[in-house]
């Protein structure tokens, strides 16, 4: 069973008990300096991801046309999280409640549904979805991670093969690379999924004493 402590601001809020024995070894003031260095870099390194793949996405769709970015999508999009991950040592890959990809699903009972569902609360009462982030613990196998997750919205360029009236040739091309495909029916603005970063807790703090947590300036 995954447990998990939702971080606000520089405020754990206990959700469910976890083992904090890896982050006995840093004072309050070390941890929320950890954690706010730590959101900088995954923010930056999701920015990087959606960059990357959005110039791919763009450059195919204005070359050789809609089908093009199918094979893109399902080839670069790994590919760039591969890089990053192993550039970062870190987990990093996009979730969706409405997947395409069937790697990129979520369990419906999953605390990734749960947050992904909060998401579009937070965006209903009013909150700017591109902002729209969290940083969290959890603990797996005995083991604590921070998780960050952060909302794609559905942009223009996406709604060509996700929106709510996608090309019915197109639509028989998007489904022989994904027979089980959830993803249309989206509007412009609208939560498309998030990006997903796993890095264990004590990776992070071993990297933060040794000076090795990259260092992002906003």
């Amino acid at each position: 069973m995954t447990r998990f402590l939702i971080i606000t601001g520089f405020f754990l809020l206990t959700i469910s008990s976890v083992n904090a024995t890896e982050t006995t070894t840093l004072n309050t003031a070390e941890q929320q300096a950890l954690e706010s260095q730590l959101v900088a870099h995954y923010r930056d390194t999701v920015k990087k991801f959606g960059g990357t793949l959005l110039k791919e996405l763009q450059s195919s769709l204005q070359q050789d046309g809609a089908i093009s970015t199918i094979a893109v999508c399902n080839e670069k999009a790994p590919q760039i999280a591969k890089i990053l991950a192993e550039e970062n040592n870190l987990s990093l890959k996009r979730i969706s409640l409405k997947n395409r990809n069937a790697h990129n699903g979520v369990l419906t009972d999953s605390q990734e549904a749960t947050v992904l569902q909060s998401f579009v609360e937070r965006q209903a009462k009013g909150e700017d979805l591109s902002k729209v982030e969290q940083l969290t613990k959890i603990e797996k196998d005995g083991q604590t991670y921070y998780q960050f997750m952060k909302a794609i919205p559905t942009g223009a360029v996406c709604l060509t093969c996700h929106g709510e009236k996608v090309d019915a040739v197109l639509y028989d091309k998007i489904k022989a690379y994904y027979p089980d495909d959830k993803a249309i029916g989206f509007k412009e603005g609208e939560l498309r999924g998030a990006f997903l970063i796993t890095q264990p807790v004590s990776q992070v703090i071993e990297l933060y004493k040794q000076g090795k947590l990259p260092a992002v300036t906003p």
